[in-house]
């Protein structure tokens, strides 16, 4: 994997450094938000990004690499071979050996012992730390309540993903609203289209015909429980030549184990659920090309980017009714409250009677749009650290 060199040579270009933790791993929400945006960024001539991880990039995000605006460093030694010990130890040192005019903290939290003289712009999520603290791992917890609070003083901007996390960090942070500028996490309505003209393989090819769809990691907060009953309980009241499956597009997260076998069980198959685990960004795109209807039954998002490209496809949506969703499917997808008898109807009468989706206007959300605005925000940051300089 390529990486570079530390140099005291002046560069003119401006230097962001970015946790690319996100990256390490298999296609997540918030490395598919970043992502997306370097790929327009990273070919912007005035900048020139550094990648810092502790483990190498995933083989879904290496093709930033190729972009001549990207740098990748990967931490070595001990305090690297966890992503906790390297934000709060490796990164810092890592830091200090590279002059950065600004950092990018794409994780709603900044290094500790950051120059004073580096401008900062904070990504921020949610407040899942603060609104459903159960449904994440312990230590991951305890880790987001140090630096959050921390994190928020030091950004210079934040830059929240959606109007809903917007409002929520304004009224929790008592952060004023002028300090923070939506950036929507991107979509390329052309990349989704070149995915759909590769062929996805077979675990998709063997998918069936009729098929309820929801994408995302399987943990808690994404209430898979939830929809795993409605789904059995319409499994049973349903004709069997009128059933739909449900198909489900995602990694194995934190969740609690027996669940997770469960899932996986012959019973869960026999009653028409099929996961398809970590799926490829091919796979992905023909399975919400090929799905009758998108399900997504989170208790909680910042903002909710499988919906957002289950809509591009034009696909009819039921998710539960949070501001966010609102914000993003308007008067155009239907809203349920979490009460498993609700959603089970839902699901019979679509079943006896399907309907298509309704074209909703996106570009709001487009990738072009995010990159504007944040290289709009980096150049602002960066002007007003020079004038109070």
């Amino acid at each position: 994997m390529r990486k570079i060199e530390y140099s005291k040579k002046s560069i003119s270009k401006i230097k962001i450094g970015v946790d690319a933790r996100p990256f390490s791993t298999p296609v997540s929400g918030v490395g598919k938000m970043i992502h997306s945006a370097l790929l327009d960024l990273g070919n912007d001539s005035s900048f020139e990004f550094y990648l810092f991880s502790h483990r190498d990039l995933h083989p879904s995000y290496s093709n930033l690499l190729n972009l001549p605006g990207i740098r990748f460093i990967k931490g070595e030694g001990f305090f690297s071979k966890k992503g906790g010990l390297y934000f709060a130890i490796a990164l810092p040192l890592q830091l200090r050996k590279i002059k950065l005019d600004l950092f990018w903290g794409t994780q709603q939290v900044l290094p500790p012992f950051l120059s004073k003289k580096t401008a900062t712009v904070l990504t921020y999520n949610d407040l899942v730390a603060y609104r459903f603290p159960d449904t994440m791992r312990t230590l991951a917890r305890i880790q987001q309540k140090f630096y959050l609070s921390r994190s928020i003083k030091r950004a210079d901007k934040l830059l929240p993903i959606s109007e809903s996390t917007r409002n929520e960090v304004a009224k929790f942070f008592h952060i004023p609203l002028e300090k923070m500028q939506v950036v929507y996490p991107g979509i390329e309505l052309s990349e989704f289209k070149s995915l759909l003209k590769k062929k996805p393989g077979e675990r998709v090819d063997l998918l069936p015909k009729k098929f309820f769809l929801s994408v995302s990691t399987i943990e808690p907060r994404k209430n898979y429980r939830f929809l795993y009953n409605s789904y059995i309980e319409y499994s049973k009241n349903i004709k069997y030549n009128q059933r739909f499956s449900w198909v489900i597009g995602g990694k194995a997260g934190w969740e609690d184990p027996a669940f997770i076998e469960t899932l996986r069980s012959s019973e869960s198959k026999a009653a028409g659920i099929i996961w398809i685990e970590s799926p490829t960004n091919v796979e992905l795109a023909h399975m919400y090309k090929k799905c009758s209807l998108f399900l997504f039954s989170s208790l909680y998002e910042g903002f909710g980017i499988p919906l957002l490209e289950a809509l591009s496809l034009e696909k009819p949506a039921i998710v539960t009714d949070l501001s966010v969703f609102r914000e993003i499917g308007g008067n155009k997808i239907r809203y349920l409250e979490l009460e498993e008898n609700l959603w089970t109807s839902a699901l019979l009468d679509f079943s006896k009677k399907p309907y298509s989706g309704k074209k909703v206007d996106i570009r709001k959300f487009y990738r072009s749009a995010a990159a504007k605005t944040i290289s709009g925000q980096i150049r602002e940051v960066l002007s007003l650290k020079k004038d109070l300089s």
